[in-house]
């Protein structure tokens, strides 16, 4: 059982990365879900390495350069442009910043919901008519 807490998420995070690339890549070419697997197990360990071997040295900033990085290792593993992986490694971080955030932060996601909208005029207008 302990195992499918390393490999579910991977698996997951696979899926999203298949989507994200099957929208990035040209018409007609199909991105099997072996290869979106593959690179997220790849960028895994480039962020695992990132974070032991250059945490200490450069800090936080860590995190850019694995994000340079794995734009490489995107290019590589489902043959893009750089300008297709640039999209399709932002567009990811962006989709599991936002998954983490609404998984592991609820106080957070449940602020951004009870906020109050603001109406216009023309809603206050057929509210009034209506009421």
């Amino acid at each position: 059982m302990p195992m499918l807490f390393w490999i579910v998420p991977y698996i997951a995070a696979g899926g999203v990365m298949w989507f994200v690339a099957n929208q990035m890549a040209t018409i007609g070419r199909e991105i099997p879900l072996g290869k979106a697997i593959l690179a997220i197990m790849l960028l895994g360990g480039l962020g695992t390495a990132c974070s032991f071997f250059l945490s200490p040295y450069i800090g936080y900033w860590y995190v850019l350069i694995e994000f340079f990085v794995s734009i490489f290792i995107v290019k590589e593993v489902f043959w893009f442009s750089f300008r297709q992986a640039l999209f399709t490694v932002l567009i990811y971080w962006i989709v599991m910043i936002i998954a983490t955030i609404i998984l592991f932060y609820p106080e957070i996601s449940r602020s951004i919901k009870s906020r109050p909208t603001t109406h216009s005029s023309i809603d206050n207008f057929v509210q009034e008519k209506i009421l």
